[in-house]
């Protein structure tokens, strides 16, 4: 059997919309669906019972405490198949998704299973925006990954006993009810390899889903915020364990160049190729808000260090 978790926090329509997609693309037996609510207040309930006479293997669990990591341990513990596959609450699965995953872990090709995202635009996009932009793909190959890339955790199915065995995510990274947060995927898949070396991250193109993107998504507020909070969950993951003077030099390196190509912005969007920028806008999100990431490296070093002097004083 299949869990399909579904992590969702007050967001009821594209919950419905999520569902939905599930009752028309699941089998009849050896799939379970299991929706996590977040919200203390069970806001997702009355949703789950109107898809249950649609969806019969559909269960409603509620999680109080606040946190996407909470959520996912929560399906983690209630799930009964032997491999928990969550996707988001503003995904529809494609009609390959559930038949490929079936292959996949009937063909044992890894412990930790996934596959792409594409953009689903609820309303119209920007002329100038690439769909790409939004889109999670590593290819048109199924693969294992090599061990510095890992799955999106918008479309992820792990080998229940082994996340378990491991301890399920970390609670201290991912979204905290609607504040932006990252990481909590990618931490569990480092995690996983670490204590268990043989594990393997199977990506598989079919197994691809379509997210559910309204135009907040197409903004620059919204995209730099989100590639802060990414460059604050990388400098969690990746660089606390390096030597203190080598992270220091290197943070240095990375916030300089971000603030270096900021400042030249204006005359790279006079001299840009109108081929492969279009627009400035084009300019800016490929290139310039991507800096951010640096910001929000050296930013999190900065709250750290500043931190620990203040527990030295």
């Amino acid at each position: 059997m299949v869990s399909v978790v579904i992590c969702t926090f007050r967001r009821p329509d594209l919950l419905a919309r999520c569902l939905a997609r599930l009752a028309v693309s699941l089998p009849a037996d050896g799939v379970e669906v299991i929706v996590v609510d977040n919200d203390a207040a069970g806001s997702a309930e009355a949703t789950v019972q109107r898809m249950t006479q649609r969806l019969p293997g559909l269960r409603y669990v509620l999680e109080p405490e606040l946190g996407l990591s909470f959520a996912r341990n929560r399906g983690l513990r209630t799930a009964r198949g032997g491999f928990v596959a969550y996707i988001d609450d503003d995904v529809l699965i494609s009609d390959s998704w559930f038949t490929a995953l079936r292959e996949r872990i009937q063909q044992s090709a890894g412990e930790v299973i996934g596959g792409p995202y594409y953009p689903c635009f609820i309303d119209r996009s920007p002329a100038w925006f690439r769909d790409d932009y939004l889109s999670n793909s590593m290819g048109e190959r199924g693969r294992v990954l090599s061990p510095g890339e890992t799955l999106s955790g918008a479309n992820l199915a792990v080998r229940r006993t082994l996340a378990l065995c491991v301890g399920g995510f970390a609670e201290d990274y991912g979204l905290k009810g609607a504040q932006i947060g990252l990481g909590e995927e990618t931490e569990f898949q480092m995690r996983l390899r670490e204590k268990q070396p043989g594990a393997r991250v199977f990506y598989d193109p079919a197994c691809s889903v379509l997210h559910l993107t309204p135009p907040a998504y197409t903004t620059f507020p919204w995209y730099a915020k989100r590639l802060f909070t990414a460059g604050r969950q990388h400098y969690r993951l990746t660089y606390l364990s390096r030597p203190g003077g080598l992270r220091s030099f290197s943070l240095l390196l990375k916030g300089s160049s971000a603030v270096c190509l900021m400042a030249i912005v204006p005359l790279m969007a006079m001299v840009r190729s109108r081929n492969r920028y279009p627009t400035v806008e084009n300019l800016l999100w490929e290139v310039a808000l991507p800096k951010v990431v640096h910001l929000g490296i050296v930013y999190e070093f900065a709250q750290r260090y500043t931190k620990r002097l203040e527990g030295r004083a």
